[in-house]
Order: structure tokens, then sequence, then C-alpha cells
């Protein structure tokens, strides 16, 4: 069965088209969702993320674009921007208090620690830039550079020719690297 035979399904047939979609994707979501929230989150808010991100692309089959990419890159997208919401809901609500007395010997130097936390806030600046680059920008870092698809096979699920998409690419980087206040090595 083929994306646009899929689509078809969960829009004429939901349950039937729900059911494949279950069937060839749920692996795909699951493993992404537990990867970006593992050793934050529960299995039980896992599995509800996995839940949310089918609901919703039931909820927005009518939106989805075959022609801007295959349905594996939307359902991929889909599975890793609620994946990083989990996450940082999961951060917020972690209280976790450790008296300081009871573990000094055991801390890590400040700087150390400080590294970590700036790492992690950079990372999270650099998603947010990247979704607010827009599409195709930001599915082609996504696509290129997370998932480390070839420029020709992304060329292909969006329609652009590879030369476009390393274009695109290229200008993107440069944009974020003006955004984020990188400088060119």
């Amino acid at each position: 069965m083929n994306d646009h035979t899929l689509v078809k399904l969960i829009k004429t047939k939901p349950n039937i088209g729900l059911s494949e979609l279950l069937d060839r994707y749920a692996a795909l979501i699951y493993s992404i969702v537990s990867a970006r929230a593992l050793g934050t989150a529960t299995c039980e808010d896992i599995e509800e993320c996995v839940s949310s991100v089918i609901f919703e692309i039931y909820k927005n089959v009518e939106k989805i674009d075959l022609k801007r990419g295959g349905f594996k890159a939307y359902v991929s997208v889909a599975a890793r921007r609620s994946a990083i919401d989990l996450f940082w809901k999961s951060q917020k609500n972690r209280k976790k208090v450790i008296p300081i007395d009871d573990y000094a010997g055991d801390l890590v130097e400040d700087s150390l620690t400080e590294d970590i936390v700036l790492e992690a806030e950079e990372k999270r600046q650099l998603i947010k830039a990247i979704f607010e680059l827009g599409e195709p920008d930001s599915q082609i870092l996504f696509r290129k550079y997370f998932y480390g698809q070839k420029s020709k096979e992304i060329a292909k699920d969006i329609g652009l020719t590879s030369a476009a998409v390393d274009m695109r690419a290229f200008r993107s980087l440069k944009k974020l690297r003006d955004k984020m206040g990188g400088t060119k090595q």
C-alpha cells in the first residue's frame, strides 16, 4: 500500500486506515518518542504521546500534502514534535530535591554542571530556530542532519531537485548560524 492509498483510507475508512497506520508506523513513532523522552517521562507518558501522535495525524489527515514529502517523513516530524513537547513538559514536572549535605562529596564540578545546562539550552534554542525557518527548510534540515537522509531522497519526497535541497540547506544553515550568533569556521 502506498502513501496516497493510506491517506485516502484514513479519510474514507478511519478504522481500517488507522489500523494500517498503526501496523506500519507505531514502532517508528514509539522509537522516536522514547528516544527523545527517555529518562524524563514515564512509560505511560510515552505511550500516551504515541497515541496523541496517531490522533494528531488522524485529525489533520486533510492537511497532509504528499507532494511536499512522504507520509513517513510527516509521521516522523509529528512524532518528533510531540516527543520534544513531552520532554520539556516532563522536565518541568520533575521535582527532584536532594539534600546537599548528604551528597556533598558526590557533586560534580560547578563548571561541568553549568556546561551541561548550557548545552541543553543551546539544543532547545536550535530546535526552536529550525522550526522557525518554516517549511520546507525545517523539514530539509531535520531530514538531512537529524535523520541522515541523502539530498536525493529528500528531493524526491518533497518535489525539488537535489541541487535545490542542497542550496536550501546551505542557506538555512547560514540563517541558523546568524540567528544563533555563530561564526563561520
